[in-house]
């Protein structure tokens, strides 16, 4: 749990990283989170809209970079094939 922990002492609200701890929310179900999971938690309205802004910007951050990956992934690989015949 101790990405999330960092992740919200990065946002200012280190505050809720036991809460987050204690319900076992980690960075596989951190995207699904809804404004009323926040609320059941005990999250003021501000920082839960702050949070989930945050959540929303880091996923639009990792599907950026999955597909930065694959691009680079399909170009290495298409370059392995051009200069080293033995891989196709």
């Amino acid at each position: 749990m101790q990405p999330i922990a960092d992740w919200l002492k990065k946002l200012g609200m280190s505050e809720y990283a036991q809460r987050f701890a204690d319900n076992d929310i980690d960075a596989s179900v951190l995207r699904e989170l809804t404004d009323q999971d926040l609320k059941d938690l005990g999250i003021s309205l501000s920082h839960r809209r702050r949070m989930l802004r945050a959540i929303r910007d880091l996923g639009e951050y990792i599907d950026r970079f999955a597909e930065n990956r694959m691009d680079l992934r399909v170009l290495s690989h298409s370059f392995g094939r051009r200069t080293r015949p033995w891989l196709a």
